[in-house]
């Protein structure tokens, strides 16, 4: 199903809800639990998928929510081991596992409750998540620790992000989604707005951490095309940070 381009037409056009309805009887946590996390059931046309505004679980969810559960769970384990996000430097580095667990069944529990908040605006649903995965990370910290005050720092994804919204940078935006080569644009906005390592960013993807020169070679090449894309835009190499 194609994305709505909300972005373009914000006042005419209809804002997509993951999911089309609630399904009494679908997964719950109890259920979710006996789901065996297979991580290297989510390969890299998945998280590719999840570089869209629609990725193909919001449809999954009401479709089969079996196989849609142990896609979120292991796409997003995956993704949070590789590269955590930033609330998760509150916790000692050997509970990221028992974290990112956490987080994978307060997604999909009480039939996708929170899955379901995500709306299609034409933006990425990995940057929703990993906002999502962000905030829970610091209920959690709060839960664990009720006396002390821990600031909310938004992820780059954060609607609450200046730059994100600057002319220049939704411009380069723009230019990666036009480059329309899927693997392109996850690599440039994992390096560009993210700063993943190339190591991280294999992981991501499912491959051996030893791929990181192959992930440089190809993200490289994404650039050359990116920087030529924005020249015909008028707008200079400097844009880019990486």
């Amino acid at each position: 199903m194609p994305a709505t381009a909300c972005s373009a037409t914000p006042l005419s056009c209809t804002i997509r809800r993951c999911g089309r309805k609630s399904r009494p009887g679908s997964v719950t946590g109890m259920r979710i639990v006996q789901l065996e996390l297979n991580m290297d059931a989510a390969g890299t046309d998945t998280l590719m998928d999840w570089g869209s505004a629609w990725p193909t679980i919001c449809d999954w969810i009401d479709s089969d929510p079996d196989l849609a559960a142990r896609s979120i769970i292991d796409t997003g384990y995956r993704y949070l081991m590789a590269s955590p996000p930033r609330a998760f430097r509150y916790f000692p580095r050997d509970r990221y596992h028992d974290l990112a667990a956490d987080i994978m069944l307060f997604m999909v529990r009480d039939d996708f409750a929170v899955i379901r908040r995500y709306r299609d605006r034409g933006r990425s649903f990995l940057g929703w998540f990993r906002t999502a995965a962000n905030n829970r990370a610091i209920d959690i910290y709060r839960h664990e620790r009720p006396n002390l005050m821990v600031v909310l720092e938004p992820d780059l994804d954060s609607p609450t992000s200046d730059s994100e919204y600057s002319d220049v940078a939704e411009r380069v935006r723009e230019a990666i989604d036009s480059l329309r080569n899927p693997l392109c644009t996850t690599l440039l906005v994992w390096r560009l707005v993210h700063e993943y390592t190339n190591k991280e960013i294999a992981v991501a993807l499912g491959w051996s951490a030893s791929r990181n020169a192959e992930v440089g070679n190809i993200y490289r090449n994404c650039r050359l095309g990116l920087i030529r894309r924005l020249a015909a835009m008028g707008i200079g190499p400097s844009a880019l940070i990486n």
